[in-house]
């Protein structure tokens, strides 16, 4: 029988907390969207596995590699068994700056054979004008896979 929304969200979270690269090749589809809300040089539509390894590197490259999740608020699953909402509190530094927000993300999720696979990510941070001004302000490109539409 296939792990539940929430049995794999967890395993997700559990893997990515000590090697994101990991969890991305084991949950992520290989078309998986990342969208990132803001207007920061992180924000927008990233599309791809290759491209979401790298602006998750370039983040924690740009926070020192202090991005941490701190606390899970809640969790939530659709009643289409494909879709979860997480709320979590982030944490980060740079520079002697330090941030603490809250974050939802939607998870998307399929089935491909007997493994559920996280298809897309959205987020959406509370005082979104705080999270753009520590992650550098305007949003600088969209990161998009080679040969995907504009």
């Amino acid at each position: 029988m296939p792990a539940s929304i929430l049995e794999t969200l967890q395993s997700y979270a559990d893997m990515y907390l000590v090697d994101p690269e990991r969890a991305a090749r084991e949950y992520y589809t290989d078309d998986v969207v990342m969208r990132t809300s803001g207007e920061h040089q992180f924000a927008g539509d990233h599309c791809g596995r290759d491209a979401i390894l790298s602006v998750l590197a370039a983040i924690r490259r740009w926070t020192d590699g202090t991005i941490r999740l701190s606390t899970v608020l809640s969790v939530a699953v659709g009643i289409d068994d494909a879709h979860a909402v997480v709320d979590v509190h982030i944490a980060a530094s740079r520079q002697g700056e330090c941030l603490t927000w809250e974050r939802v993300l939607v998870y998307g999720l399929r089935m491909v054979g007997d493994v559920r696979l996280i298809t897309e990510m959205k987020t959406f941070d509370f005082e979104q004008a705080r999270v753009d001004a520590f992650f550098g302000g305007p949003a600088s490109k969209i990161t998009r896979r080679s040969g995907s539409p504009r």
